[in-house]
């Protein structure tokens, strides 16, 4: 079972520029998103719940997502696989012990 492979021969496809580009594009979002957070923390909020808002996270894993594809999804690919390996030895172990 490879999770990862198929991802790798997915954006194969894809030209080199184009990743640059969206590695750009990820990188200003956890900036912008880092930038504005703090600023509205400065100000007074940021607290949560407050006027300044929570902690961006869906931003940062949108920049994350963004600037790096070739790491951040073959990375959550890999602990995917290793979680569904981990599921099948224990279903496994678990039907021998009750033969």
């Amino acid at each position: 079972m490879d999770f990862t492979s198929g991802w790798n021969s997915l954006i194969g496809f894809a030209p080199a520029g184009l990743w640059n580009v969206l590695a750009v594009f990820g990188v200003i979002i956890i900036v912008a998103a880092l930038a504005n957070w703090f600023w509205k923390r400065r100000k007074g909020g940021g607290g949560g719940g407050g006027g300044g808002g929570a902690f961006p996270w869906m931003a940062i894993g949108l920049g994350a997502l963004l600037a790096g594809p070739k790491l951040v999804i073959p990375a959550l690919l890999l602990i995917a696989q290793a979680l569904v390996a981990l599921a099948i030895k224990v279903l496994t172990w678990g039907g021998q012990q009750l033969q």
